[in-house]
């Protein structure tokens, strides 16, 4: 018999997932159907008048969700590489959450320093100005 920690964690869990899948549909839609004005400018940006590694993601998924994948790249080279990998890790603890049995792909225990290096490398490069560097700042 499971405790009902347990069975409380397993429903916010549930509950996270469909929230989360939820903020990407209707995100989605907002930015195809042009909706987006409400989206605030880049604070870092605004401030420093630098590139942060976020700057173009809201293009490149416009660009992606229009299948031009050219234009994506131009906007957000990492958003667009860090996609398949974020909707399958959420598409398994989605199906995690909802008690489906999962593959567990082995955990390396260096991953989340080495996505922050890719994100700071990123961050420095894009900002760095020309060839081949330029080619990372969102167009």
């Amino acid at each position: 018999m499971r405790s009902a920690v347990a069975v409380r964690a397993n429903a916010a869990e549930r509950w996270l997932t469909v929230v989360a899948w939820g903020v990407l549909v209707v995100g989605g839609l907002l930015l195809v159907t042009g909706r987006d004005r409400f989206v605030p400018p880049c604070a870092f940006r605004t401030l420093s008048g630098l590139f942060c590694p976020g700057c173009g993601s809201g293009r490149a998924l416009v660009a992606l969700f229009r299948f031009d994948l050219p234009a994506a790249l131009r906007a957000n080279a990492l958003v667009v590489g860090a996609l398949p990998f974020t909707l399958a890790a959420l598409a398994l603890e989605t199906a995690s959450a909802w008690g489906f049995t999962v593959p567990r792909i082995g955990g390396w225990r260096h991953s989340p320093t080495v996505v922050l290096v890719v994100i700071i490398a990123f961050w420095v490069l894009r900002n760095l100005g020309g060839w081949p560097w330029e080619l990372l700042a969102p167009h």
